[in-house]
């Protein structure tokens, strides 16, 4: 969710708040997604578990279509579960669970 009036992202975050949205992805800082869940009071529990500002994994994103790739591939691992690392840095016994699974 972006929006660059600060009252609207409150109000868009309060209504959704009960909702079974999986996960809200915020743009932005850090700072502005602790303000919003500090201003929600105490609706703010039932959905901080869910929102990830800013959202995205680190990849180094710069252009339009890397922040769209972050923040899918970011979308994704946490849907499934996973951290985003990279492949090559997890063991041969995970990989071969993985494969299993899939």
């Amino acid at each position: 969710m972006m929006t660059h009036n600060f009252e609207y992202a409150e109000r868009y975050l309060k209504a959704i708040a009960n909702g079974q949205i999986p996960l809200i992805g915020l743009l932005g800082p850090a700072q502005r997604k602790d303000r919003l869940l500090q201003n929600l009071g105490s609706e703010a529990v039932q959905i901080a578990a869910r929102v990830f500002g800013p959202v995205g994994l680190d990849i180094g994103a710069e252009t339009t279509e890397e922040i769209a790739l972050a923040i899918m591939a970011g979308i994704h691992a946490e849907l499934s579960g996973r951290r985003g690392q990279q492949l090559s840095v997890k063991s041969s016994s995970d990989l071969y669970e993985l494969e299993l699974t899939h």
